[in-house]
């Protein structure tokens, strides 16, 4: 149980985030500018890549704790994992959610299976797989030791969408930080992009503390429970499969990743015409391209307002319901403590 110290901590740390975010919003919304190709709708990259940053260092903390666990054996880190397994699965919704929503006004499609989103939701679906493993397994000590095993091999995948776009051809742009020459973010904007890095790691571990502080009364609950009633059945016996199949969906999935994109044919010029009449004429599509990319432009930032909206809020009641739902579970495991005890 929390001392009322560690739970003004605790509050005192997520009100810190919450303003935090304000101001992250402020930056994201107002201060950097709009991007030049994009418009307004390139201002999801300051909440979309660090949710997805954040998601992924939450699988690698199941792939640490797991480790511990096995080594160790104390539950501690059995807890660890869990809970960041379960974060990490709500921040990657998180961008599942929003990509496509950036996605249908950047690219025109909501989605595309390329290597980086095909990746990510291979890794998001173990991960359930995961989550939904633990529930099929009563028996604490075999549930932690099969969870931390493949964790463990689920985890081989987050570097598989880290670098999946410097190793294959894919619709999403390449690296702007640590990318080829070139990119890059302006000064305004990386200031922006590492203050949101920052605010959403903050966000995470404070989430993390308060789960792994959940999956402690949960540990007591169910110790309280089977004092009562006895132990439960082991596991149910298809439950070793899941992982597996969800591994076979991996590397299917991966395959269909590589596959390179076909390129245009090369189309040769058909004559040589007079210099200045060429000249003039790639001056005209050189206006009209600009003309026509200033108009579809236009038309994007009319959309990107009303999808922004959208997939702020989908961000803010996603995080916002996690964090309401973890504080209710709490207290109905300590009333339930209570009851047992």
């Amino acid at each position: 149980m929390k001392t009322p110290l560690q739970k003004n901590i605790y509050w005192t740390l997520l009100a810190i985030v919450g303003l935090t975010m304000l101001v992250n919003i402020y930056l994201a919304l107002g201060w950097v500018r709009p991007d030049a190709e994009q418009g307004d709708i390139g201002r999801i990259f300051f909440f979309h890549v660090p949710g997805a940053w954040v998601g992924l260092v939450s699988f690698l903390v199941v792939f640490v704790a797991s480790v511990g666990y096995l080594i160790r054996r104390t539950q501690g880190w059995d807890r660890v994992a869990v809970s960041a397994a379960e974060l990490g699965v709500v921040f990657i919704a998180i961008t599942l959610i929003t990509g496509p929503i950036w996605a249908k006004v950047a690219w025109n499609v909501w989605w595309d299976w390329d290597a980086r989103l095909t990746s990510t939701l291979v890794l998001f679906l173990l991960f359930c797989g995961y989550l939904m493993l633990r529930r099929y397994i009563a028996e604490p000590s075999s549930r932690a030791k099969l969870s931390a095993v493949v964790g463990i091999v689920s985890a081989v995948d987050v570097p598989i969408v880290y670098f999946s776009i410097r190793w294959w051809r894919t619709q999403h742009p390449q690296p702007v930080i640590g990318g080829a020459e070139g990119s890059g973010l302006g000064e305004r904007e990386l200031i922006a992009f590492l203050y949101s890095l920052g605010v959403f790691t903050l966000l995470y571990f404070v989430l993390l503390i308060q789960r792994v502080s959940m999956a402690r009364l949960e540990d007591s609950v169910e110790l309280l429970r089977r004092e009562r009633r006895g132990s439960h059945t082991a596991a149910k016996a298809l439950s070793w499969l899941l992982p597996l199949l969800l591994l076979g969906g991996l590397g299917e999935a991966a395959e269909a990743a590589m596959v390179p994109a076909q390129t245009a044919p090369d189309q040769g010029g058909q004559g040589q015409p007079d210099p200045l009449a060429k000249e003039r004429e790639q001056l005209e599509i050189e206006t009209e391209n600009l003309i026509r990319k200033r108009q579809e432009l236009a038309g994007k930032n009319e959309r990107a307002i009303r999808h922004m909206m959208i997939a702020y809020a989908t961000v803010w009641v996603l995080i916002i319901g996690y964090q309401i739902t973890i504080s209710r579970r709490q207290a109905k495991l300590q009333r339930e403590i209570d009851q047992l005890s």
